[in-house]
């Protein structure tokens, strides 16, 4: 979705699976490169914090979405 809005380089998923208390948890960092053409578009890391790494892949780009839309 992000190449619609004018990006050439995908974004970059980086993640961290551990527990706590015996507990799963996520944390996945999406980072979205600066924008080719609109310098006002830095380089951004968007944090999002689950229990499965699925769905938190799906809710960090939900953010990203949400954000630059």
């Amino acid at each position: 979705a992000l190449q619609r809005l004018g990006y050439t380089k995908p974004p970059m998923y980086y993640d961290r699976e551990y527990h706590v208390d015996g507990m799963p948890k996520c944390e996945v960092c999406l980072h979205v490169p600066e924008h080719p053409l609109c310098p006002g578009f830095k380089t951004r890391c968007i944090l999002a914090i689950g229990k499965e790494l699925y769905d938190t892949c799906q809710l960090a780009a939900r953010q990203a979405l949400v954000e630059y839309c």
